[in-house]
């Protein structure tokens, strides 16, 4: 009788590693977790992991090499080390601990193995991202509660600063920052639409439900535009993708329709939530002189709508304007990501990056002009390569994918979005271990493999 020779399975690790990658970034934006001695194990745990997929992964590297555009992040990889390289004067340690991150994001969660079933990859999907919904769901709640009992936590050290419940008239809750956390929020609200049309359970939909309604106050109360513009996005997105899908992309007038139908519900959640935040205002002002009464204290006053008023782009502007500063002093290679303060304090200490009344900042707060300064022209032109690439790529297949597979296409892509408007005001996606830098590559990833697989199969059939 003739036995199976034992097979090795190689794909084994894959998904605890992304599970552990997500927890990891999970732990580093929120408050409780964040430098705490749980952050040394979860640096450990992921690093153990990676090793343990990148293994198997040589040994399948085949499959591999062939996602979609991968040469060009291999490329933005190359530029990145000679950056740090030619800047190694400025500092070191921290551009080796970012190309290690850099690495596990395109080569660990963005890069799929061609040769592997889609369907292996849906289960993922599903696995990571009913995950990022209850979590998010438990943060959000806790943070919502915090804000009920007035609680407020304000630490500073030279170490890190901590900042939790309701601080400045804005809820922090359990998370490091609002303006990362409203956007979370916006994505597990996207996330919550799709399993509500998905699933027929009636108690797993008034979950969903009331997920999407606690995200949403999370949101409101974070004071948080970059949150807003999210929201704003993934809504329109998804109303009008679904549309189109419905309409086959045909007719004029009913899709036009659809747009109109879009931005009314996008307008909409936008005005709702600037209505919340008013009435956020004066829950905050009158609790101020609650707790003075009857004491002589000076008028309230909200230090972050003063702030916009004077600066609409909360000083980002600024930081824009100081990376261009040093870049057009680098044009090249740039100064290297993690250099770019140390640089800026030695060779240009009047720009507004390392100069200004509020503290000294570590990047610019925008990925294009962060890539610009850290990368150059070498980094810029890359990543503007891939980009224009992912669009075109992504775009052309979109439409052609069959109604089974549609939404889910979609909610990746709309994912995606929300984690690039992220990073336009905040350091995201490249140069940080987020949750949404996380969910970008996977999902952007996990679209890359279906679409190269579909093709494969058509190719096959011819």
């Amino acid at each position: 009788m003739k036995t199976k020779p034992l097979t090795l399975n190689t794909d084994v690790f894959e998904l605890p590693f992304k599970l552990i990658y997500l927890i990891f970034g999970i732990f580093t934006f929120c408050n409780l977790t964040h430098m705490q001695p749980i952050m040394s194990y979860a640096v450990i745990a992921v690093l153990g992991m990676s090793v343990l997929l990148f293994i198997p992964r040589f040994i399948n590297i085949a499959g591999y090499v062939k996602t979609p555009a991968l040469s060009l992040l291999i490329a933005f990889t190359v530029s990145f080390i000679i950056s740090a390289i030619l800047n190694f004067s400025y500092g070191y340690s921290d551009n080796f601990k970012g190309l290690v991150w850099l690495i596990l994001h395109f080569f660990g969660l963005f890069a799929c193995n061609v040769k592997r079933d889609e369907k292996e990859y849906k289960k993922e999907f599903s696995i990571l991202s009913i995950f990022y919904l209850a979590v998010f769901f438990v943060m959000s709640a806790i943070s919502l509660i915090q804000y009920i009992i007035n609680y407020s936590l304000e630490q500073y050290n030279k170490e890190y600063t901590r900042l939790a419940g309701l601080v400045w008239g804005r809820l922090w809750g359990v998370f490091r920052d609002p303006n990362y956390a409203s956007v979370f929020a916006a994505i597990a609200i996207v996330l919550s639409l799709y399993y509500i049309r998905k699933n027929k359970n009636k108690l797993l939909r008034v979950f969903l439900i009331f997920n999407i309604v606690v995200q949403f106050l999370y949101l409101s109360l974070s004071g948080s535009r970059t949150g807003m513009v999210a929201l704003f996005a993934v809504v329109f997105l998804y109303i009008l993708l679904i549309g189109l899908k419905k309409l086959n992309f045909k007719g004029f007038l009913k899709i036009s329709l659809v747009v109109v139908i879009a931005l009314l519900v996008s307008v909409s959640s936008f005005l709702i939530i600037t209505g919340v935040h008013k009435v956020n205002s004066e829950i905050v002002e009158y609790r101020y002189y609650q707790s003075a009464q009857g004491e002589d204290v000076p008028e309230y006053e909200d230090g972050r709508e003063q702030d916009l008023e004077s600066d609409i782009s909360n000083r980002r502007f600024d930081l824009w304007k100081s990376g261009v500063e040093i870049f057009s002093e680098n044009k090249v290679f740039g100064v290297s990501y993690y250099n770019l303060k140390s640089y800026a304090e030695s060779q240009m200490p009047d720009t507004y990056l390392v100069n200004n009344n509020h503290g000294k900042f570590n990047n610019t707060h925008n990925i294009i002009f962060n890539v610009l300064a850290a990368q150059g022209l070498t980094g810029i032109i890359l990543f503007i390569s891939f980009a224009v690439f992912t669009v075109i790529f992504i775009f052309k297949n979109i439409a052609k994918t069959p109604d089974s597979d549609y939404e889910y296409i979609c909610v990746m892509f709309i994912c995606c979005v929300a984690s690039l408007v992220s990073s336009m005001f905040v350091t995201d996606v490249i140069y940080t271990n987020s949750p949404t830098s996380v969910i970008f590559w996977l999902f952007l990833g996990y679209m890359f493999h279906y679409f190269k697989r579909k093709k494969m199969s058509k190719e096959n059939e011819c």
